[in-house]
């Protein structure tokens, strides 16, 4: 039997190119084909009975050696066979598997050959069962353990490998037997043979597709070792296939906290260029896995930005994304895809790259795939692509992928359908498709979305309705034929989803402000319904949610629109405004609605001052102590209603457990519907009428006492809706009637530095100064004779979109409405000349700066503003872009701009040109071939939350950055020559005043003299010109006394300083500066008990941008004025100040701007003792620093 196992090795390995005996029978070939033949059908024949042939037609081992030695290939492969056939019998399977053991070690070549036998046995199907069966696996885990020669390992490991195909178990007791890290040291020790490392690797990647042993093989260091050996082969596409799919698979089971180590150590290892060579490789399979491997590094956001920069890797992946409808595995494309999206993730250079190899036309067909995931990946690369290339919409249109997109919705899962949606708003954002939007069939896609149940998507079509809202008139008017009202009004009032109910709610409001048809179908529909809501819910904890989902939308149907000239006036009369406003106030009912909605929200107002224990506050821990008496006094005698909300909370207290989820809100949900109630007051104190019930309703008190509270997020947003109270029509004498109300001012508004606090603050201060003018509302510039003079350049309020708030010296804007807010000058440039404006940006946000033709249009809602069109230039700090026209492309352009930048916009009419400046910083030439026969104007826009201020070069604001050759642009407006020049210094001037009237205990004071006043605040003042009224700045307490200057009068010019008295609470004030003329020239004759002339400055003369300063000491009871600084010499006795607050008032000016300490006083004693009063404190931080903090 030896002999037989002899001749099997030997002819076994013949045909592996091993050795082979040398001993020879002398036995004729042709005398043993027919036995050959005879043999080989015994053996087919041997399954069906269990015979072996007879001994006188069996070939001998000797004619088999011989025969497997034969030139004709038949015969070898006869022979072989022959030879294996008996190797498998009873006969012999047993003493070769022991000596493949060799367990006694006596006989090592005949174990190489056993070994050498075992894997040629092994290459049959049938044959591996067997082995498996009689112990084949630990003879060849023994085997690879032992010293052995390199021959042998091989057909042991070659063994293996075909052991363990389709076997997991097998695959398990390899690494149960630690045979694995044999396997490892086989592919890493160089001294083995590149065929042992070759079938070690096969027995590995076996290992690898099994999921369970990922664990093990990724604890023994397989990852890095397969990853170097896919550097170290190189060239050998068949080695690096399998390691790199080896590796494929052990980092995709990888979890997410663990895989970026691993894949961190293979891009150690130059894995990208690697990975990039493999994919140049002719072999289709390992291009295929090297993807497979570039997909795991990229969707996981490791090396995404290296990977996109391997050359050719866009085109190789594009080209092998191929078409859904061949009969190719969609596995490979839907790889790329997915490689594709992740390399694309804020990448412009690669998503670039990738669109040109026409990647556009190769995604399409995947989207109507009939396999999902890469369907999914498809529009979710789509998605990107549409997103930041606005140049490749006009092309997917033209493959009607647009189309292809509206079928997929009736058909695709929600996450596509999302996605779908995303792609509609990217291509509504483009202007230039919204011909090729309003033709298709997108909005019954876009109904669908808002009637599905997943509210994801129902946020998704409201947003898309809201995007076909600002198109046009017809977009409107169409979604109305599509219920599409009906649709997002029940998303309004039935959702529970805040988000979704706000911006349907802008959508609906947008169609309201775009056609007033459908004026009455969103009013019945929705707003009737929010207010209903309001009205009736009860101040509980349960409703809190959804009464403050109500309020916002209501508030946004309510966005002001008043702030325009007599737009208040009018607001109930049928004026052809689309104002949204207007129409829900129109049509609420004012004693059922409006009223009682009123009254809900001033009660908002009041929860605040009611304690946890249902009381009327009395600690009011926080506010600062000298202003408690004051809250208190007010609450007190002022707001009566309070005791009725503070009984409203007891009821409902009484009613359930305070501490359940539907019982009385608790003190921080009283604060937040304080809160919102203050953003509805201001949009509903347009109407003459709400005005009214609300100022009966001491609106003023409960405004100036949530400022008061020193609760931040209540105190900024009363002092907003206190600014915008007071801007339409709030009056000022209401405030007056409240005790301290110009310290709580100083205390709570001026030390602000918060950008909308600063920015309403000085509004109310400028508001509270403001007394109007004898010739009412003051008129633009063009409106003027030319000797009334001017106020300078200042911002259209003719032009400028609804919601954005401005100063009153009109040179400040802010916008806090959700809108695209725009504005220009009130004056415009064309022809010649070189002109430059500054804006003072105040915010971090979008502010888009530039230049504007009276036919520039605005759409706040569609976000169209300066720079959006072509009638407009402009710049954008934030993105660092600059915009002309829609189609603005390749527009990168100058420095981050942030708060506090001064932007210096540069017109050069004479080049045609258009550059900005950032802090004096030259960032370039942003525009060419400007059209100089057109007329420009400063202009700007602004996103939500932001603010800035114009500088237009003028006396009240002078250009900080002016380059040379530049004029500034208030230049362009007429100059008064009187008002521009004096021929004596203000001292002398005013040391020539005249006392005209001691009975009001005139003082006479030198310098030393000066007391510092209680009060005191500076205005810097553009008044009218010659033939206007002469301008008046003083104090006033309410409507009782008053006392100011006024000048210039007569043709004396004098000024004079003037005590004036109100009769019945009504100040005479028509003809003034004539009646004082009278008086002063015949002062027995035209004698008046409510006007006192108390001084007089001969020959007084003033330029643009004097600033005039006037305190009140309440010790003394006397009143001082300043100017530019100097004193006029004179203490005012009057009488004591009633428990009405003393007020700035300032009359027939221009444009003025108010200091109440703000900034620094032109006049030195109020400066120094502010200067003392810093001083001291940061003293008494030093003292705090020098404590011992041991004793």
């Amino acid at each position: 039997m030896s002999e037989a196992l002899l001749a099997l090795g030997v002819v076994a390995t013949v045909l592996v190119h091993t050795l082979l005996s040398a001993e020879k029978n002398e036995v004729n070939e042709s005398e043993v084909k027919l036995r050959v033949n005879t043999d080989i059908n015994s053996s087919e024949h041997a399954g069906k009975k269990d015979k072996t042939p007879t001994t006188r037609t069996r070939v001998s081992i000797g004619s088999l050696e011989l025969l497997a030695k034969s030139n004709n290939l038949a015969i070898r492969e006869s022979a072989l066979q022959i030879l294996l056939t008996r190797a498998m019998s009873k006969d012999y399977f047993g003493e070769i598997m022991l000596l493949c053991w060799d367990i006694g070690k006596t006989d090592p070549v005949a174990k190489e050959k056993a070994i050498c036998v075992v894997q040629q046995l092994s290459r049959t199907e049938a044959n591996r069962i067997t082995l498996v069966k009689y112990g084949a696996m630990p003879m060849l885990a023994h085997t690879i353990k032992e010293p052995n020669c390199d021959k042998t390992y091989r057909n042991a490991v070659m063994t293996l490998y075909r052991l363990v195909l389709n076997n997991a178990s097998g695959k398990v007791f390899i690494v149960k037997s630690n045979a694995l890290d044999r396997l490892v040291t086989f592919l890493t020790d160089r001294t083995f043979s590149n065929d042992l490392r070759y079938w070690s690797l096969l027995v590995i990647h076996q290992l690898a597709s099994t999921e369970m042993l990922h664990p093990i093989l990724v604890f023994k260091g397989l990852i890095p070792i397969l990853g170097s050996m896919t550097r170290s082969t190189f060239g050998n596409s068949n080695m690096q296939k399998y390691c790199v799919h080896a590796v494929v698979r052990l980092v995709a089971n990888l979890s997410a906290e663990d895989a970026p180590a691993h894949l961190q150590r293979l891009l150690d290892m130059n894995m990208v260029s690697i990975l990039g060579a493999c994919l140049k490789n002719d072999d289709a399979d390992l291009v295929a896995w090297a993807i497979f491997l570039i997909q795991e590094f990229v969707a996981r956001d490791v090396a995404r930005v290296e990977f996109s920069k391997v050359r050719g890797i866009a085109k190789t992946l594009v080209d092998l994304i191929g078409h859904p409808n061949s009969n190719a595995d969609t596995l490979l494309p839907r790889v790329c895809l997915r490689t594709l999206k992740c390399l694309t993730i804020r990448n412009e250079t690669f998503q670039a790259e990738t669109l040109k190899q026409n990647v556009i036309k190769r995604i399409i067909p995947f989207l109507e795939s009939a396999d999902t995931e890469a369907q999914f990946w498809s529009v979710s690369l789509l998605h990107d692509l549409i997103a930041a290339n606005p140049k490749c919409h006009e092309q997917f249109i033209a493959l009607r992928g647009l189309e292809v997109l509206i079928r997929l919705c009736n058909v695709a899962s929600t996450d596509v359908c999302l996605y779908v949606s995303d792609v509609f708003i990217f291509l509504c954002g483009n202007a230039k498709n919204r011909p090729f939007l309003l033709q298709s069939d997108m909005l019954p896609a876009i109904t669908m979305f808002c009637n599905s149940s997943e509210t994801d998507l129902q946020y998704s079509g409201a947003l898309l309705m809201l995007n076909l809202a600002t198109f046009s008139v017809d977009s409107a008017l169409k979604i109305e034929e599509n219920d599409g009202i009906e649709i997002l009004a029940d998303l309004i009032v039935n959702s529970t989803r805040q988000d979704l109910q706000i911006v349907a709610s802008k959508a609906l409001s947008t169609m309201a402000r775009k056609e007033p048809e459908v004026h009455y179908t969103i009013f019945r529909c929705a707003v009737l319904p929010i207010v209903q809501s309001i009205i009736g819910m009860k101040f509980t904890a349960a409703n809190s949610t959804r009464l403050h989902t109500y309020m916002e939308c209501l508030q946004i149907f309510l966005q002001p629109n008043s702030l325009k000239r007599n737009h208040a006036s009018s607001l109930h009369a049928d004026s052809g405004s689309f104002d949204s406003a207007s129409f829900v106030l129109q049509k609420l009912d004012f004693n059922s609605q409006t009223k009682r909605l009123c009254l809900k929200i001033s009660d908002m107002l009041l929860l605040p001052f009611i304690s946890e224990s249902l009381e009327i506050e009395e600690d009011f821990d926080g506010v600062n102590i000298h202003e408690v008496e004051l809250l208190k006094l007010d609450l007190a005698q002022r707001v009566p209603r309070l005791v009725k909300v503070m009984e409203l909370l007891k009821k409902a207290a009484q009613k359930t457990d305070l501490f359940e989820e539907d019982g009385v809100m608790d003190m921080s949900t009283r604060y937040f519907f304080a809160f919102k109630a203050l953003g509805l007051v201001s949009t509903l104190f347009q109407d003459d009428a709400i005005k009214s019930f609300l100022e009966k309703n001491e609106i003023s008190t409960i405004l100036l006492s949530l400022i008061r509270m020193n609760r931040k997020s209540i105190s900024d947003q009363a002092i907003s809706c206190l600014a915008m109270c007071l801007m339409q029509g709030l009056s000022r004498e209401s405030l007056s009637e409240n005790q301290g109300v110009m310290d709580t001012l100083s205390s709570h508004i001026l030390v602000d530095t918060n950008p909308p606090t600063k920015f309403y603050g000085d509004l109310i201060v400028d508001c509270l100064a403001d007394c109007g003018s004898q010739q009412g509302l003051r008129t633009a510039p063009e409106d003027q004779n030319s000797n009334a003079g001017h106020a300078g350049v200042q911002l259209d309020l003719e032009s400028i979109t609804p919601y954005l708030c401005w100063s009153k010296d009109r040179m400040e804007v802010r916008n806090d409405s959700w809108t695209f807010e725009s504005v220009r000058s009130n004056v415009g440039v064309k022809g010649t000349g070189k002109f430059a404006y500054e804006i003072l940006i105040h915010t971090d946000g979008i502010i888009q700066i530039g230049w504007a033709t009276a036919q520039c249009t605005f759409d706040p809602e569609g976000g169209e503003g300066v720079g959006d069109n072509s009638e407009s230039y402009a710049f954008d700090g934030n993105r660092m872009k600059k915009w002309h026209s829609i189609f603005t492309t390749d527009n990168d352009y100058g420095e981050e701009c942030t708060a506090g930048d001064v932007i210096t916009s540069l017109l050069d009419l004479d080049n045609g040109t258009v550059a900005f400046l950032r802090n004096g910083n030259h960032l370039g030439v942003a525009f060419l071939n400007i059209d100089v026969t057109k007329e420009w104007f400063p202009a700007a826009s602004l996103s939500g939350g932001q603010g800035c201020t114009f500088m237009f070069g003028g006396q009240l604001d002078v250009l900080k950055f002016l380059p040379d050759g530049y004029a500034p642009f208030d230049s362009v407006m007429p100059v008064n020559p009187s008002m521009i020049s004096r021929n004596s210094s203000i001292v002398d001037m005013l040391d020539a005043i005249q006392i005209t009237d001691e009975g009001l205990g005139i003082l006479v004071a030198k310098d030393h003299d000066w007391k510092v006043p209680s009060m005191y605040y500076e205005a810097r003042l553009c008044p009218f010109g010659e033939s206007a009224p002469p301008f008046e700045i003083g104090l006033s307490n309410g409507k009782e006394t008053a006392t100011f200057l006024l000048g210039p009068v007569g043709p004396g010019r004098h000024a004079f300083l003037i005590h004036a008295r109100s009769v019945q609470g009504v100040f005479d004030f028509n003809s003034l500066h004539e009646n004082v003329l009278q008086m002063w020239n015949s002062p027995v004759e035209h004698g008046n008990e409510s006007i006192k002339i108390v001084a007089a400055v001969p020959d007084f003369a003033f330029v643009d941008g004097d600033v005039f300063g006037c305190g009140y000491d309440s010790a003394a009871d006397t009143v001082c004025f300043t100017m530019n600084g100097v004193p006029f010499g004179v203490l005012i006795q009057v009488e004591p100040a009633t428990q009405n607050a003393v007020l700035p008032y300032v009359r027939n000016t221009l444009r003025f701007k108010t200091n109440y300490g703000n900034s620094a006083f032109a006049w030195y004693p109020c400066e120094l003792d502010r200067f003392e009063e810093e001083k001291g404190e940061m003293d008494a931080d030093d003292d705090d620093d020098n404590v011992d903090l041991f004793a």
